[in-house]
């Protein structure tokens, strides 16, 4: 969640969008002889509003500074909203890396339950809750897929030459 979401504000950095990234990770070493301790940066309630509401709505304030995509940047982001939304919503709510939700599967959702199963960092399979906005969110985007894009099994797909295919991390 952390790496995922300081490279978001790092894009937004690179492309002038904010003029420092609050959220860049901090590694301190306490001493030569201790291992490098990592310290928890987490967003507070204003940096989260931000986040998502860039993602939303193409736009954001934060810090008196008005944030906004570019005009190609907001065709990009009209085309695929419901699928993004879907996947920040996720990554902010569930404190998941993208890498997780990339490797998603339409079957890791049981929307009886309202859980998912994610196969996270380390190995192992957890099994998280889903708040009614992330169920909202992804039944929304599942419902707008056409039938060639449910062939492809995983939940976040991308059209590529044609053909749809789980979303890259690159």
């Amino acid at each position: 969640y952390k790496i995922s979401v300081n490279t978001f504000f790092k894009w937004a950095l690179d492309f002038g969008y904010i003029n420092k990234n609050y959220v860049k990770l901090s590694i301190k070493s306490a001493s030569k002889n201790d291992a490098r301790e990592k310290h928890t940066v987490t967003l507070s309630g204003h940096e989260t509003k931000a986040l998502l509401d860039l993602a939303y709505n193409g736009h954001t304030i934060f810090e008196d500074n008005i944030i906004s995509l570019t005009e190609k940047e907001l065709q990009y982001h009209s085309r695929n909203y419901l699928r993004n939304r879907a996947i920040v919503t996720m990554m902010v709510y569930l404190g998941c890396r993208l890498t997780e939700v990339s490797n998603l599967n339409v079957t890791d959702f049981n929307f009886k339950n309202e859980d998912i199963r994610f196969y996270r960092k380390g190995g192992k399979f957890h099994t998280l809750p889903l708040s009614d906005i992330i169920m909202d969110h992804v039944r929304e985007y599942l419902d707008s897929k056409t039938k060639e894009e449910r062939n492809c099994p995983a939940l976040f797909t991308s059209k590529y030459r044609g053909e749809y295919t789980r979303i890259s991390t690159i």
